[in-house]
């Protein structure tokens, strides 16, 4: 099974949220307003970390320990970036992506729905946060993911319980609302829905977040 690219990111100081899919192009949310941008998607980099590249749009470099740094239009970029590389087997599996970004703390979540599986308690989650000065990364044992939906199948409101280990007593906590909506299309027919969340979590942290679901063809 191949690889595919995702990389999340938020600027709470421009009030800009994002996310790139290589192959699928990239869906911005701004002030303005949820547009979708043209072009391949995210990229590796020869000398290492990552790039996104939309000319007359956007110039974004990307390095998971020190988030996103570049331009979006005139606005100069300086805020938090999650790189993941999910499972890509052709758009037949149902994934989600979840990126959560609450100042010096960062979760990054994806979720696979394998063959045969009946429902989202069946998915394989697979969930690291990041915190500390310099950033250390910390894979999450026992993830939790709980989302709410409207009746057009929007996601609405998100929850993650992250068990650090067996004998962790209590879990890490953070929430997410969706405040906007969009939607990204796949060659081959899959589709990528995505809602930009407000997110708050322990201590009172706030902050922003992604949260994406990529459908199989049907």
């Amino acid at each position: 099974m191949t690889k595919r690219l995702v990389i999340a990111f938020a600027d709470s100081a421009a009030g800009l949220r994002g996310i790139a899919i290589a192959g699928a192009g990239t869906l911005l949310a701004t002030p303005q307003g949820v547009r979708a941008l043209p072009g391949p998607g995210p990229a590796k980099r020869a000398a290492g970390g990552f790039e996104l590249s939309v000319p007359g749009e956007l110039e974004l470099a990307f390095e998971a320990a020190e988030g996103a740094r570049g331009q979006v239009g005139a606005t100069a970029i300086d805020g938090d970036a999650a790189v993941l590389e999910v499972d890509d087997d052709g758009g037949r599996t149902l994934t989600r992506v979840v990126a959560i970004f609450l100042g010096p703390v960062k979760v990054a979540l994806s979720a696979r729905r394998p063959p045969g599986a009946h429902g989202h308690g069946e998915e394989l989650l697979e969930a690291v946060l990041v915190e500390g000065d310099p950033p250390a990364e910390v894979a999450i044992a026992d993830p939790r993911l709980s989302t709410t939906y409207d009746g057009a199948g929007r996601v609405m409101h998100c929850g993650l319980e992250l068990w650090e280990g067996e004998e962790s007593e209590f879990p890490r906590r953070a929430a997410g609302e969706a405040s906007a909506h969009g939607e990204l299309a796949h060659p081959g027919g899959a589709t990528t829905s995505v809602a930009f969340l407000e997110c708050h979590g322990d201590g009172g942290r706030r902050g922003l977040g992604v949260y994406a679901i990529t459908t199989p063809v049907s």
